[in-house]
């Protein structure tokens, strides 16, 4: 009986060495990955998108704004149905960060791309100690939704069927809509301590809030300033943030498609 139980603590002493050296080897392993993707840092970004501003406005000015090297892929009309059932929710537009070992990542999603532009160049608010981080990212990003979805609707008035049924839609977004929507924006940059939302920083919602402002411009003509002035600072101030004025002005529109006021949509530019 001692002998087998002898046998069995030396096989059992033999199993666990293996199961040392493999967690060993495990570790080492990690470790050396780890050092790896340390020193993989990222070299550039594309932009998966139509030849529009559009969904990817944001997160090019982003880009911009940071100073940091991207292409814009260009979505075709003819390869789009092929495109769309290789992407991950089969919709644009999508970002490539490709590192310098030659690797990428993928990201889908206009709010997930701009997040995780803004997380990564510094455009979220700081926290003092103490304070919920979470909790003040998750707020910054509720006012970049807000005005994600007032540019959204614009978005949808555009692709109506008719112009008569875009036509009523955007009267209602010009009357109605957007003046509430900006008046609840100009009071919370009424509270302020800087032309931005948050003070003299500027974050992801300044951002959103410049380029919702250029859409309506398109669609509505010159916005009156006079009820909004904290708005028309904002803005002014996103612009002379480096880089973002020489991006409206020279690479915004990219001369593919243009907005038609008269038939209220987009059309090829050339025609």
């Amino acid at each position: 009986m001692a002998t087998v139980l002898f046998r069995t603590g030396i096989l059992g002493l033999r199993a666990t060495c293996k199961q040392d050296i493999r967690l060993s080897q495990t570790i080492r392993s990690f470790h050396s990955n780890f050092r790896t993707l340390n020193m993989a840092t990222v070299e550039s970004y594309e932009i998966h998108y139509w030849p529009i501003h559009g969904r990817s406005d944001v997160s090019r000015m982003l880009l911009e704004a940071a100073g940091k090297p991207y292409k814009n892929v260009f979505i075709g009309s003819a390869e789009w149905a092929t495109l769309k059932k290789q992407q991950r929710f089969g919709h644009t537009p999508w970002l490539v960060v490709k590192y310098t070992d030659g690797t990428s990542k993928t990201l889908w999603e206009q709010l997930a791309i701009d997040v995780y532009l803004a997380e990564t160049f510094g455009f979220m608010p700081s926290t003092e100690a103490g304070e919920d981080e979470a909790f003040s990212r998750a707020f910054c990003v509720a006012h970049h939704t807000s005005w994600l979805e007032l540019s959204d609707k614009f978005g949808v008035a555009m692709g109506l069927p008719t112009l008569e049924e875009r036509r009523e839609q955007i009267n209602k977004l010009r009357n109605d809509v957007a003046p509430l929507h900006m008046s609840f924006h100009e009071k919370i940059l009424a509270e302020s301590k800087g032309p931005f939302y948050y003070g003299e920083k500027p974050t992801l919602p300044d951002f959103m809030a410049l380029s919702t402002y250029l859409r309506m411009e398109e669609l509505l003509g010159e916005c009156s300033h006079e009820q909004f002035p904290n708005l028309l600072k904002l803005n002014e101030a996103v612009l002379k943030v480096p880089h973002v004025a020489d991006y409206v002005q020279k690479r915004r529109d990219f001369g593919v498609i243009r907005f038609d006021k008269d038939q209220l949509k987009g059309v090829p530019a050339k025609q």
